[in-house]
């Protein structure tokens, strides 16, 4: 057990044996049940039962002890100690070392599973010579009944290590995830603002969602990061054992094959990086223009739009068609070459051991199939394992950071009150330098939200650590000399010109400024605040003023009342229980900052600070908010009032009139405004007389631009749901619209009611889709591809790709049993078998180069499409589709045409076309097969519709469910200042975990049916199917049927292989219905009917309707 080196890891492992011992971990059988994974059935059998019903509260609950909040806490304490071990060495903190701590047993699995595995994989072929050299040489019956049990029990004991620590590293690495995601989340409670102020909103959440889901991606695949080197090491080994020096031909053809693989590598990470980089620009294009879709549907600028986003997108097809090359070259040199390899090496042997036994030909082809896995494969985990260390560093030093926030001091008194006292020196907060901030993304990677707006706000909480010395830049004072108090329930006013500091006295006040030495900050009593820009939610009115509170009517209803919002309700489809749109773009400014003011005031607290509340609403409302609420029902409490709206100064118990960030003047109103001389009263002069002089015209134009910047949508025409129910707000509130006449048009009639009937809701949740993705979705890409003649290209060498390594393998044959045979003219063997490799990479280089053609050519042809579908929406479309929905079909799907779908797509057809060949080539030359092998087939097309059903609506709710992980994360930065001063860091929090657990539940679930299909499939499947063809070929050959040393030897090479390439094309498949499904999503997209003007047709813009593809 480990030993606690600090508090706080004492106390994370304490709480998890606490956890451990109130909750224990649910029941999952006895040994057996543990050992296949039968635990998982019910799940299974569940989820597909439930089909498309299946959601996350139906999975099971996750074992106690891996909860976000233990899991987070533990590896809190983990980086605390790297923290405190760094310090003491004089090294920077590595959240590296923290994680492989976090990790604990789990590397013992990873390392000893991986030799075990890699061991029994390679034992297969070699009780495969074992039993071929039986049926050469009439050998013992009982001994080739011996080796074909051991290849079966290899066979399964492969699959157990493989399945449990494939199981315990996607798990770990889940927990790492979640641990991660949380560090992230918290980090910015403890900076200052000015801190925070160097990373804009898409930065952070890149290192959410690029780095954090680099390292998930990755983590869950270490196991077999870890299996390569020794699957290189033995395969050579042996290799070399059986084929002697020639082999050393053959490792140095396939060592300089591996570097020319690599290069070109390089090469298609360049393109893809390029590739990237423009879809980033297409993006930022696509969201500037849809984020401002009214003002182009109102210009007719959608044929602007879309030759501007058009001429983006040619120059990354551009790039793909380069990718698309270079990746067919790629496959040329990873799948034909090692083919061609065997050809000088069997050659070399025969011509110098004279002794080509299918014995020994048959295991090397086998070997050398995981020497070239190894060889092709460990470049790319290598890249792999780089990009999630980078990822790691970089959010390594974003938590590195030092903690720049420091809490008031709680003073003793009534509550209440604030005193800034001593030096009274306030600043931003130390600026990180470059060497220290989080470095620029991974080229290539997904920006997110990096053009979004900078999220320059902290927030309170106790939990990130990260208290390590980091070099920082000395920031100025915004604050200087500052001496101020307010308290006993008084409302206490701080005025002053525009840039005087109000608002960073209002900061200072809640603790989001940095002090300077010897100031003094004392606060009593709860919090609230009212920015300037105020925080609205996307959720209904009702949880934005409740903000975590419970609901007390009474107190409620007085709040709405007085913030005259009740004259709004009375009119919104659900009253206060509608949805007010993401970020409240549907309801107006002076809207947002009365929701604002009612929940300061429901809140109950004791100190409120308001910083210009007032600004953006009609002078009458304002008044009537400032007489009911500020000055009404929180008139017990006590309030900084920051603001230049000189008429409510008369209601201050205290002024504080600033000018260059200190406090020039103070007293109350009565005294400034008889001040002779006094900037108060020279002010307040010019407000009451009319007057303006140039420095006031200028805070008034400044005032103006910051309202309008908050309620940059109040000028538009609201949506059906909840704006056209604004729309007719009475006369008493502000931005009302005029009435509306009596006849309105039946759609939008027809839509205000569906919005009416949909509770309020404006945003939609995205639809789901249902049933199994398949040749149906697949048809309308190969009709959009508009290439007839690419397609059947692509169909034909698809087949002809098994066919020809078939054939290869069936000449190699011949030749070995020519030669067993005593034949002495081999050569036309040995020519068709040079010839037929040669064909079969040639086959390989032009499959795969029409398949990465052919799709890049459909997704060419979509994206044109949609494109134009989208922008010939009505404007009902984007008032109920978050703009990030739409983006994520124009980025998140096309990156799956573009990229993954192409690349998945040619691996899925060879493990296919190879899977088939075992099968056609076990019936050939073992007829009895035929019986078992149709058995077999309906049993696995019987578990693969089963499992593939359940792992597909599991796929889908884990996508659904990393949207809202994001759009809380984002919402938090957004509202920090709020949610700091409310204190509702904790409550934030609480859902933020919530909404991780929900993800961790369906991630385990699809991990734990993932390993119970594979299991059955092979231990059951594949064992049986392994069992009967070593069994009928050694009985066929004892009786002289069929059966050669050649053809038994070519059939089990097959069959020894597909022991892992089986469950491979189980998950790909799988993975390739989830990729057509974002075909599916885009084809939903081109389907819909465009908008039309009053006289029916298509607008103008339009041009002719497209015709609809699915």
């Amino acid at each position: 057990k480990r030993v606690a080196s600090t508090p706080r890891l004492a106390a994370a492992m304490n709480a998890e044996d606490h956890a451990a011992e109130a909750h224990p971990t649910p029941p999952r059988g006895g040994v057996l049940s543990r050992l296949f994974f039968c635990w998982a059935w019910p799940t299974l059998k569940l989820g597909h039962d439930l089909g498309s019903k299946l959601t996350q509260d139906d999975l099971p609950a996750l074992d106690p002890r891996h909860t976000p909040e233990l899991l987070t806490a533990s590896l809190l304490a983990l980086w605390d100690e790297e923290i405190s071990t760094a310090e003491k060495k004089g090294r920077p903190p590595s959240l590296f070392r923290a994680l492989w701590h976090f990790y604990g047993p789990v590397k013992l699995i990873i390392a000893s599973s991986s030799v075990v595995m890699t061991l029994l994989n390679i034992g297969i072929p070699l009780l495969s010579q074992v039993l071929i050299g039986v049926i050469e040489s009439d050998g013992s019956i009982t001994v080739g009944i011996l080796s074909v049990v051991g290849m079966v029990g290899c066979v399964v004991l492969s699959s157990i290590a493989q399945q449990h620590a494939w199981f315990a590293t996607s798990t770990k690495a889940v927990h790492a995830w979640i641990a991660l995601t949380s560090l992230i989340y918290h980090k910015p409670a403890h900076l200052t603002r000015g801190t925070l102020s160097q990373f804009t909103e898409g930065e952070l959440i890149n290192l959410m969602t690029v780095d954090c889901q680099a390292f998930l991606e990755v983590g869950q695949f270490l196991f077999f990061f870890a299996a390569m080197p020794w699957q290189l090491v033995i395969s050579a080994a042996i290799l070399f054992w059986l084929l002697g020096w020639v082999f050393v031909v053959g490792l140095a053809i396939l060592a300089v094959n591996v570097v020319i693989v690599e290069r070109l590598g390089d090469g298609i990470k360049r393109a893809q990086q390029a590739k990237n980089k423009l879809a980033d620009e297409r993006s930022v294009m696509l969201n500037e223009s849809l984020q401002g879709v009214r003002t182009v549907k109102l210009y007719a600028w959608e044929r602007v739009v879309e030759r501007r986003v058009a001429e983006r997108r040619a120059k990354e097809l551009y790039e793909l068609r380069k990718i698309a090359i270079l990746r067919a070259v790629q496959q040329f040199l990873s799948f034909g070459v090692p083919t061609i390899t065997t050809v000088p090496v069997f050659y070399l042997y025969n011509e110098q051991f004279g002794n080509l036994r299918a014995s020994i030909i048959f295991t090397a082809v086998a070997i050398f199939e995981f020497l070239n896995m190894s060889l092709v494969v460990l470049p790319n985990l290598l890249n792999e394992v780089r990009r999630m260390l980078v990822s790691v560093q970089r959010i390594g030093r974003f938590l590195a950071i030092r903690n720049t926030y420091a809490p008031a001091e709680a003073m003793v008194g009534d509550t209440g009150r604030v005193v800034i006292s001593g030096a009274g020196n306030f600043t931003w907060g130390s600026k990180v330098s470059a060497a220290d901030a989080p470095a620029a993304a991974p080229a290539g990677a997904p920006t997110g939200g990096a053009r979004q707006r900078p999220a320059r706000v902290p927030a309170g909480g106790a939990m990130t650590a990260g208290a390590a010395a980091t070099p920082e830049e000395a920031a100025p004072m915004v604050l200087r000399e500052l001496d101020f108090e307010a308290g006993d329930g008084k409302l206490v006013v701080v005025c002053g010109r525009v840039g005087s500091g109000k608002t960073s006295l209002a900061s200072a006040v809640l603790g989001m400024l940095q002090k300077g030495a010897g100031t003094t900050l004392a606060v009593t009593g709860r919090t609230a605040y009212v920015p300037q820009q105020a925080f609205v939610m996307n959720d209904t009115v009702k949880n934005n003023i409740l903000f975590g509170g419970d609901m007390d009517e009474d107190p409620y209803a007085r709040v709405v009342t007085a913030c005259a919002l009740d004259q709004d309700l009375a009119v919104l489809p659900s009253g206060d229980e509608t949805e007010i749109g993401e970020r409240g773009i549907t309801i107006s400014g002076g809207q947002r900052q009365r929701i604002a003011i009612a929940r300061a005031a429901y809140s109950g607290a004791d100190l409120i600070v308001l910083d210009d509340p007032l600004s953006a609403m009609d002078p009458h409302v304002g008044q009537k908010v400032f007489d009911a609420c500020i000055a009404g029902i929180l008139g017990s409490k006590t309030r900084v009032f920051c603001t230049n709206q000189l008429q409510f100064a008369s209601h201050a118990d205290y002024i504080y009139y600033l000018d260059g960030g200190r406090i020039v003047e103070r007293g109350s109103f009565r005294e400034l405004a008889r001040k002779p001389g006094g900037a108060f009263a020279e002010l307040y002069a010019h407000v009451s007389s009319g007057g303006k002089d140039d420095a006031q015209a200028a805070a008034d134009d400044a005032a103006d631009a910051a309202a309008a910047a908050t309620a940059r949508e109040e000028e538009e025409l609201p949506p059906p749901a909840a704006g056209a129910a604004l729309a007719a707000a009475p006369a008493g509130t502000e931005d009302a619209q005029p009435p509306a006449p009596a006849v309105v048009d039946a759609k939008e009639a027809k839509a205000k009611l569906e919005a009416a009937r949909a509770g309020g809701k404006l945003v939609q949740t995205e639809a789901r889709s249902l049933g199994r993705v398949g040749i149906r979705t697949f048809i309308p890409l190969a009709r959009a591809a508009q290439a007839s003649g690419l397609g059947v290209v692509v169909l034909v060498f698809i087949i002809l790709m098994p066919a020809t390594q078939y054939l290869t393998n069936i000449l190699l044959s011949r030749w070995t049993d020519q030669v067993s045979a005593g034949r002495e003219d081999t050569s036309l063997a040995v020519q068709l078998y040079i010839a037929s490799a040669v064909v079969f990479a040639i086959v390989v280089l032009v499959r795969g180069a029409a398949c990465s053609l052919f799709f890049t050519r459909a997704s060419e042809h979509m994206h044109a499409r949609m494109l134009r579908s989208v922008l010939l929406q009505p404007m009902r479309f984007f008032d109920t589709t978050p703009v990030g929905r739409v983006l994520n079909r124009f980025g998140g799907d096309f990156m799956m045409l573009d990229v993954m779908l192409p690349r998945l797509f040619d691996i899925w057809a060879f493990i296919v076309g190879s899977n088939v060949t075992t099968i056609i080539l076990s019936m050939v030359f073992a007829p009895p097969m035929v019986v078992v092998n149709v058995i077999l087939i309906v049993l696995f097309r019987y578990l693969y519709n089963y499992y593939s059903a359940v792992a597909l609506e599991l796929q889908r709710l884990i996508l659904i469910s990393v949207s809202p992980i994001v759009a809380s994360f984002s919402s938090f930065l957004i509202g920090l200042e709020s949610i700091r001063a409310f204190n509702r860091v904790g409550t934030f929090q609480g859902v933020f975990q919530k909404r991780q657990l929900n993800f961790a539940k369906t991630f385990t679930a699809l991990v734990s049916i993932e390993r119970f299909t594979m299991m059955s499939a092979v231990c059951v499947g594949v064992s049986l199917f392994l069992l009967s063809l070593s069994l009928v070929l050694l009985f066929l050959s004892r009786a002289r049927v069929w059966v050669t040393p050649g053809s038994a030897g070519v059939t089990l090479a097959y069959a020894s292989i597909i022991s892992f390439r089986l469950p491979a094309m189980f998950l790909m498949s799988v993975t390739l219905e989830r990729l057509l499904a974002a075909g599916q999503r885009v084809i939903e997209y081109v389907d819909m009917p465009p908008e039309t003007n009053a006289d029916g047709p298509a607008t103008a813009a339009a041009g002719t309707a497209l015709a609809p593809m699915g």
